[in-house]
C-alpha cells in the first residue's frame, strides 16, 4: 500500500544538455543561439562593483557560460552581492592584506561543479588563482591573475605546481586569465620562458591580438587540439582590457552521463481551481468506510489507508500531473536592456574606435575624442541604470501581489545559490550515508555500566498524576490545520500544507473520528512514517553526500495528528513542572537569548564577588537521530504516561522509513531504527523529554538549548574552578553514554570568563552569540558589523533601482534582524559605536 500511494516522478533526459555553444558560420558564431558547446569569456574587469550591469549584459548578449574574472577588487565578503544575474560565485580569490586585484570564476546556475583547492599556491600579487571542475565533464577550468609588480620567480614556480595539481585530476584544462606577460613579443625573455614551461605541460597560448592598447597581456590557455575551440578578442569598453571570448567545442567523450540527471519531472498544480475542485469532490464524497469500520468488518489500519487512499486519489484527479523544467527554481530574470541601449553603446564604441585612430596617428584631436568617449561611456551607464529601474518599477507596480513582486527584484540582486541541490548527487548513495552515518556515531559510543533509567530516578522522585489522551474533536483537527504554514512543499504524496488547510473541513471529522481510535488501539498509521528527504547543500565537494544537510518533510496529515498529540502531552509535562527550567529551547517564552541570558546574568555576579567563570560548550554529533526509542520510552513511563498511552507513542516511533529525493529522481526507502523523527512536530518535544534529566545529574549549572549543551561554574580559585568543570563535564559525559548519545570532542570549546588580565582574552561562539573572556561584546559586535557591511553594499546595489518603501522592505530583512537579536545582551557595550559609525 505505501509503493501504491508513494507518487513517482517521471524520470527524463539530462539536465545538463545546457552545456552547450554555438553552431552557425566561424564569422557569426557569436551571435547565434544555437549552442553546442561551452563558451567561456575571461575578462580584466578592473572592480567589479562598478561595473556589474555591463557584465551582466555582455554575459547575456553573448550567451556566456563560463566567467573568468580578473582584478574583480571584492573583500570575501562582498562576493555575494556581486554576482552577475544567471550565474554563481563558483571559486573566488580575494586578497586580504592588499587591495585589488583577485581572481574568481562565475558558472551559470543550471551548471554544477567540484571546487578546486588551489590555497597553497595562491601569493597575492604573485599568483592569485581559482579553480573548478565541471560535474561529469573531465573539464577543468582556472582563472589567475598576476600583478605586474609580482615576482615573476614565484609565479612561475607555484604556476608550474598548481597546473600539475590539477592534471592529476583531470586530462583537459582550460586557464584564463590577466598574466601582464608580454606575449606580443615573443623574443622576450620572460615570455620565452613562460611559453616553455607551458610547452612542458601541454599547454597552448590561444591569443596573439592586443589586449590592453598594443599589449598581449590577457590570454587563454587549453590543451586541446585546434579542432576544439573558437577564440575572438571583444572590443567590449567593460575596462581598458579587453575580453577574449572562447567557444569550447564538446566532443563526445565531454558529454555528461544522462543516467545521472533528469530535465524533466511531473508535479501537480495547487491554485485555486485545483483545490476548488479538490474540495468539491471531498464535500461530495461519502464515508462509507467508517460505517464499514464501526460494524467491525475492517481495523484501524485498513480505515486509516483507505481514508489517506481516498483522499490522494481525490486529489490526484483533482489536479492531473503535469510535466515541467527539473532543473533547479531560479531566481526570477528580468529582461530590461533594450533598442536604445543597444544604440548608447554602439555610439559608445563608435568614439572609443575614434580614439584609438587618433591615437594611434598621433593625432591631436586625440584628447577630445576620448573626453567624448567618456561622456558618452556615463551618459550609457546612466541609460542601464534608468533602464533597471524602470524593469523594476513597472514589475511591481503592476503586480497583484506588490511585497512578492518586491522580493523577486531584492532576491534577483542577492542571488543566493548555495542551497541548490546538484544534478550529479545520486540519491541512493546520500541516503544510504544518512543512514550510516549515524549507525557510525552509536558504533563509537562507549558503554557504561551506568542505566539511563537510573539516572532519572535518582534525581526525579515527584509523584505526577497519570496522562491519558483525551478525546480529540473535529474543532481541534481544524485549529491545528489553520496554524500552517502556506507552503507548497509536497510529501511523499504530492500533499502540501497549502492542499490539507484548504481543504481541512471537509475531512475534520472522520479525521478526529480516525485519530481517536488510533489513541485507543495504540496505533499510529505506518503511511504517515515515511520521510521525504531532501538535501541541502552546507558545504564541500557538491558531488558528495557529506556535504549536505538533510532536510525532512514528514506527511501533512501526521503534521496534523502530531500537533494535537503534542499539545495534550506538553499540557501534562509543563502544568507539573517537569521539564527542567534549564532547557530554553521548543518551549514558550524561551529563546536563545533567553539562554544566554542565563548565563551572562550570573556570570556578572560572579564578576561584582571577584569570581571568574568557566564555560563548557559540548557539541553532540547527530543528537536527534541517536535518540535509543527504548530508553526515550521509559522515561515517558516514569514521568507519568500510562501503559496504554504509550503505545501509541511507541508505534509513532517504530518501522519508520526514509528515501531522498533529488529534483526528479528518489531513492529506494530505508529503514530508520533510532532517533526522533526530524521535520516532525513531536520530535523535538521528544527529544527535549529525553534530555530533561541531564541538569539534576551534574553539579554545575548548566543551559541547554535543544541539543546545545553549556556547563559553567564559577569560582576565586582557578585551580578549584578548573577541578568542579572537569568533574561536572566527566559525570556530563557518563550520562551522553549512558543515554547512548555521543559527545564530539573535537568541537567541545571551553572558555574562562574574567576581569583579571591574567588570562588570556579569547570568545566562542554560542547560540549565535559571540561571548568573549571580558563580557565586553567587542567580538559579538565585531561579528555584527562584518553581517552588516555586507548588508550595506546590497543596499548600496538596490537603491538606483527600487524605490524607498522597498528598500526600507530590505532593510528591515538584512540588517535590521542582526542589529536586534539579542541586543539586550550587548547593546549597552560601548562597541556599540561601532555599528553606529557603519
Amino acid at each position: 500500500c505505501k509503493n501504491n500511494l508513494v507518487e513517482n516522478n517521471e524520470k527524463t533526459p539530462c539536465l545538463l544538455q545546457n552545456l552547450t555553444g554555438i553552431n552557425n558560420e566561424s564569422s557569426s558564431f557569436l551571435e547565434s543561439n544555437l549552442h553546442i558547446g561551452l563558451n567561456i569569456l575571461q575578462i580584466n574587469i578592473q572592480c567589479l562593483r562598478n561595473k556589474l550591469l555591463e557584465l551582466e549584459h555582455l554575459s547575456k548578449l553573448k550567451h556566456i557560460d563560463i566567467i573568468s574574472i580578473c582584478e574583480h577588487w571584492l573583500l570575501e565578503e562582498q562576493i555575494s552581492l556581486f554576482i552577475p544575474q544567471g550565474y554563481k560565485a563558483a571559486s573566488m580569490v580575494c586578497r586580504k592584506t592588499s587591495k585589488n586585484g583577485g581572481a574568481g570564476i562565475f558558472l551559470r546556475d543550471s551548471f554544477e561543479y567540484s571546487k578546486l583547492d588551489l590555497s597553497k599556491f595562491n601569493i597575492e600579487q604573485n599568483l592569485e588563482i581559482s579553480g573548478i571542475k565541471l560535474a561529469n565533464i573531465d573539464i577543468a577550468i582556472l582563472s589567475l591573475y598576476r600583478s605586474p609588480c609580482g615576482n615573476m620567480d614565484l609565479f612561475f614556480e607555484n604556476f608550474e605546481k598548481a597546473i600539475k595539481k590539477v592534471l592529476q585530476h583531470t586530462s583537459k584544462l582550460v586557464i584564463g586569465g590577466d598574466f601582464n606577460i608580454p606575449f606580443h613579443r615573443t623574443t622576450d625573455t620572460v615570455t620565452t620562458t613562460f611559453v616553455n614551461i607551458l610547452r612542458s605541460l601541454n599547454l597552448v597560448v590561444l591569443n596573439k591580438a592586443p589586449t590592453r592598447n598594443d599589449s598581449c597581456l590577457d590570454n587563454i590557455l587549453i590543451n586541446f587540439s585546434r579542432d576544439c575551440y573558437e577564440l575572438k578578442v571583444l572590443n567590449d569598453c567593460i575596462s581598458d582590457h579587453n575580453p577574449l571570448l572562447l567557444n569550447l567545442k564538446l566532443d563526445k567523450s565531454c558529454k555528461p552521463n544522462k543516467s545521472v540527471t533528469s530535465s524533466k519531472k511531473c508535479m501537480r498544480k495547487q491554485n485555486e481551481t485545483q483545490i476548488k475542485l479538490f474540495a468539491e469532490s471531498l464535500e461530495s464524497e461519502r464515508r462509507e468506510i467508517i460505517d464499514t469500520y464501526i460494524r467491525k468488518e475492517i481495523d484501524i489500519e485498513t480505515l486509516f489507508n483507505s481514508f489517506l487512499k481516498m483522499y490522494n486519489n481525490i486529489w490526484y484527479i483533482s489536479s492531473p500531473l503535469v510535466k515541467i523544467s527539473g532543473k533547479s527554481k531560479q531566481t526570477k530574470k528580468f529582461v530590461w536592456y533594450n533598442d536604445d541601449l543597444k544604440i548608447s553603446k554602439e555610439i559608445m564604441l563608435g568614439y572609443f574606435d575614434v580614439f584609438k585612430n587618433l591615437k594611434k596617428n598621433g593625432s591631436q584631436h586625440m584628447e577630445a575624442a576620448y573626453n567624448l568617449y567618456q561622456f558618452f561611456k556615463k551618459e550609457y551607464k546612466k541609460k542601464l541604470n534608468l533602464a533597471k529601474r524602470t524593469c523594476f518599477e513597472n514589475h511591481i507596480e503592476s503586480a497583484n501581489n506588490k511585497c512578492k513582486a518586491a522580493w523577486e527584484v531584492i532576491s534577483s540582486e542577492t542571488q543566493n545559490n548555495t542551497g541548490v541541490t546538484p544534478t550529479a548527487l545520486d540519491p541512493h548513495l546520500t541516503n544510504q550515508y544518512f543512514i550510516q552515518s549515524v549507525a557510525d556515531i552509536q558504533a563509537n559510543i562507549d558503554n557504561t555500566d551506568t542505566l539511563a533509567t537510573n539516572l532519572l530516578t535518582n534525581t526525579f522522585t515527584d509523584s505526577v498524576p497519570q496522562f491519558t489522551w483525551s478525546i480529540i474533536t473535529p474543532n481541534d483537527v481544524t485549529k491545528v490545520a489553520a496554524k500552517l504554514s502556506n507552503s507548497k512543499t509536497s510529501d511523499c504524496y504530492g500533499i502540501s500544507n497549502y492542499i490539507v488547510k484548504n481543504t481541512i473541513k471537509y475531512i475534520s471529522s472522520p479525521l478526529a473520528f480516525i485519530f481517536n481510535q488510533c489513541l485507543l488501539h495504540g496505533y499510529f498509521p505506518d503511511l504517515l512514517k515515511i520521510s521525504k528527504v531532501l538535501p541541502v547543500y552546507k558545504k564541500g565537494d557538491r558531488s558528495l553526500p557529506q556535504s549536505y544537510r538533510p532536510i525532512s518533510i514528514v506527511p501533512i496529515l501526521s503534521k496534523v495528528f502530531e500537533s494535537i498529540m503534542y499539545h495534550q502531552l506538553n499540557q501534562h509535562f509543563e502544568s507539573n513542572n517537569i521539564i527542567s527550567n534549564n532547557q530554553h529551547g521548543f518551549r514558550k517564552n524561551k529563546s536563545t537569548t533567553s539562554a544566554v541570558t542565563e548565563i551572562v546574568v550570573k556570570a556578572l555576579h560572579a564578576f561584582e564577588k571577584k569570581e571568574s567563570v568557566a564555560l563548557t560548550l559540548i557539541d553532540l554529533s547527530k543528537a536527534f537521530d541517536c535518540v535509543n526509542h527504548g530508553i526515550l520510552l521509559d522515561k515517558l513511563k516514569i514521568y507519568g504516561i500510562s501503559d496504554n498511552s504509550i503505545k501509541i507513542l511507541q508505534s509513532y516511533l517504530s518501522n519508520r522509513v526514509q528515501y531522498v529525493s533529488v529534483q526528479a529522481q528518489q531513492s529506494n526507502s530505508l529503514s530508520v531504527a533510532t532517533g526522533v523523527p526530524q521535520g516532525s512536530v513531536l520530535g523535538p518535544f521528544l527529544f527535549i523529554i529525553f534530555i530533561n534529566d541531564l541538569p539534576s545529574n551534574l553539579l554545575s549549572n548548566v543551559v541547554i538549548y535543544a541539543d546545545d549543551t553549556t556547563l559553567f561554574s564559577s569560582n576565586k580559585q582557578f585551580n578549584t574552578l578548573k577541578e568542579n568543570m572537569d568533574e561536572s563535564h566527566s559525570l556530563a559525559l557518563n550520562w551522553f553514554a549512558s543515554n547512548r548519545l555521543l559527545c564530539n570532542q573535537e568541537k567541545t570549546q571551553n572558555l574562562l570568563l574574567s576581569l583579571s588580565e591574567n588570562y588570556e582574552d579569547k570568545s566562542v561562539k554560542l547560540l549565535g552569540f559571540h561571548i568573549d573572556s571580558k563580557l565586553n561584546w567587542k567580538s559579538h559586535i565585531s561579528h555584527v558589523c562584518r553581517k552588516i557591511s555586507r548588508v550595506l553594499y546590497l543596499m548600496w546595489k538596490l537603491r538606483d533601482f527600487v524605490s524607498y518603501e522597498y528598500l526600507r522592505m530590505a532593510y528591515f530583512a538584512f540588517f535590521q534582524s542582526h542589529i536586534s537579536y539579542g541586543i539586550v545582551l550587548w547593546g549597552h557595550s560601548s562597541a556599540v559605536n561601532d555599528i553606529l559609525l557603519i
